[in-house]
């Protein structure tokens, strides 16, 4: 957000409405974390979470990556490794090369 011009999370929020109203993927995205985050928007996480879930749905990688995060540090759901676990995975397998170095880093850790 704000790539060559003065950020404004108001405008950018409005924008990714309008692109996520045509079920695009990385507009579902922002917007889920403009959400999550209270971006140009007032905060509601679980809208935010829910965005980002249809985003990852699509096979949106860091949508996998957010939502492995948010469970891993209990940020806005319940703190979970397992289902972190399984959100990295996912994030890994499309090619997330941070989901995949936490993945190993946890499978290391329970070892």
């Amino acid at each position: 957000m704000g790539e060559g011009t003065p950020q404004d999370y108001p405008v950018a929020f409005t924008w990714f409405q309008k692109a996520a109203e045509q079920r695009n993927k990385e507009a579902e995205f922002n917007l889920g974390i403009c959400f999550k985050d209270g971006f140009g928007v007032e905060k509601d996480e679980k809208e935010g979470i829910r965005l980002l879930k249809t985003a990852a749905a699509k096979g949106h990688p860091k949508a996998h990556y957010v939502m492995g995060e948010l469970y891993f540090f209990g940020d806005g759901v319940q703190k979970n490794e397992q289902e972190a676990k399984k959100w990295y995975r996912a994030a890994a397998d499309r090619g997330h090369a941070l989901a995949k170095r936490y993945l190993d880093r946890m499978n290391k850790a329970s070892k």
